[in-house]
């Protein structure tokens, strides 16, 4: 048996409960693969579709969800896996009842790899579904099945799962995993212009705020004057200091003439902000400051819309740069109730990275090692499997960081962690 099986531990172990089970083998199995199918063989046709589905849905999967995608009642979904339960190619996972989980990851790939691409579409579709009527998907699980089933469901319905993921992986600071769904979304949607220019300026934040500052300046395409915005601050960011300044010039010449009084007002005045601040532009900001001042406690919402936070943040940001440290701290104080009022604390403290340290708690053991995992270029994904927790845990620490810190992106909590001697 060992040699037949090469020491693979679940080929063994598979092959041993299959001839447990009275299979009579005539030629010898080549793969941990065929033993598993021929474990599923025998299995009630019920059962199997019940594990395609499951397969579909993930290693991990809930009777509520399973039950959907299946057309059929709780009670009837728990009681079809019973055989696959019994054959241990499933199991109970943990002490909630109706939770599952396959017994190994290579049975769920078996179960997966032989599904006809047909049969896969069809499944995805029914898992989106399932997912997105029962309640049991986040944004990224849905945007997963509906992808993989633009056949059934059609590219509208995928390109608007993939901007909702990405939209909810913005909210949660995860700016790398929201630019792959923007990236998703600008594949899915693309117009016979094709520029689909709020998609573009979307993926070119998540890209800023990942700390991918060349990436994002390749997509803030000239033209349109929000965009030139976000080109000159992605400029600042790169270093590139006096094509900052020459756009954020040419851009508040005449009383910011150049910027239509539309629903993007706002919201290039925080961003001219922000790379007037980061370039110490003081007579830019000067500017800037006397522009944005008239809407203080305004929430600055993008009509894509993108949220940039209060209006006081960038104010306490000029206010600094020109000087005016006093009001500085006034608005910083404003802007942080108004965060926290909008549940936005995560934007941090606007003085933070302008010479005074904010009042930060001190970071736990495990964040610590996120902060460290993510200075040397881990991805949310990379710090899951790293540390044994799952994604969804990576953000939330993620976003405590943030708070605790001072910051508002990954660049800013590398420099961080970089500057404390806790990089990984």
């Amino acid at each position: 048996m060992h040699a037949r099986t090469g020491g693979n531990p679940l080929f063994i172990s598979e092959s041993i409960q299959l001839l447990a089970d009275g299979s009579r083998l005539r030629v010898p199995l080549r793969s941990v693969q065929e033993v598993i199918r021929e474990r599923l063989a025998p299995l009630p046709r019920a059962c199997r579709d019940a594990l395609e589905v499951a397969a579909v849905l993930g290693r991990e999967f809930e009777y509520p969800p399973l039950a959907a995608a299946l057309r059929t009642s709780p009670e009837g979904a728990v009681a079809v896996l019973d055989p696959a339960v019994t054959a241990r190619l499933v199991a109970p996972a943990g002490s909630r009842a109706g939770s599952y989980r396959f017994a190994h990851t290579l049975i769920r790939d078996a179960v997966e790899d032989q599904l006809a691409p047909s049969r896969r579409t069809d499944l995805h579709a029914r898992a989106f579904a399932a997912l997105r009527d029962t309640g049991w998907g986040q944004a990224s699980d849905l945007a997963y099945h509906a992808v993989r089933a633009r056949p059934r469901v059609g590219d509208e319905v995928a390109t608007a799962a993939a901007r909702s993921a990405a939209e909810a992986a913005d909210r949660l600071l995860a700016f790398a995993d929201a630019a792959e769904w923007w990236r998703t979304a600008i594949a899915l949607a693309r117009r016979p212009d094709g520029l689909d220019t709020d998609l573009e300026l979307r993926l070119g934040r998540s890209l800023l705020l990942a700390g991918r500052v060349d990436q994002a300046r390749s997509h803030f395409e000239t033209g349109l004057v929000t965009l030139r915005c976000m080109r000159a601050l992605a400029n600042a960011a790169a270093g590139q200091h006096a094509d900052a300044t020459d756009e954020i010039e040419a851009l508040a010449a005449d009383g910011f003439a150049a910027l239509p009084r539309d629903s993007l007002y706002l919201a290039s005045l925080a961003i001219l902000a922000e790379a007037a601040v980061t370039c110490q532009a003081a007579d830019l900001a000067r500017l800037i400051l006397a522009a944005l001042t008239p809407y203080r406690s305004r929430n600055l919402i993008q009509g894509v819309p993108v949220g940039w936070g209060a209006a006081d943040w960038y104010i306490a940001r000029l206010q600094w740069l020109t000087g005016r440290h006093g009001d500085a701290s006034r608005s910083a104080a404003t802007a942080r109730r108004l965060h926290r009022r909008w549940g936005a604390e995560g934007l941090g403290d606007p003085l933070a990275s302008l010479g005074r340290d904010p009042a930060s708690a001190p970071l736990s053991r495990r964040e610590s090692e996120v902060i460290g995992l993510l200075a040397s270029g881990r991805e949310n994904a990379e710090m899951a499997a790293a540390l044994g927790v799952s994604v969804h845990t990576i953000e939330r620490h993620v976003a405590n960081i943030f708070l605790k810190i001072g910051v508002r992106n990954r660049a800013e909590a590398t420099a961080w962690a970089h500057r404390r001697g806790i990089a990984g």
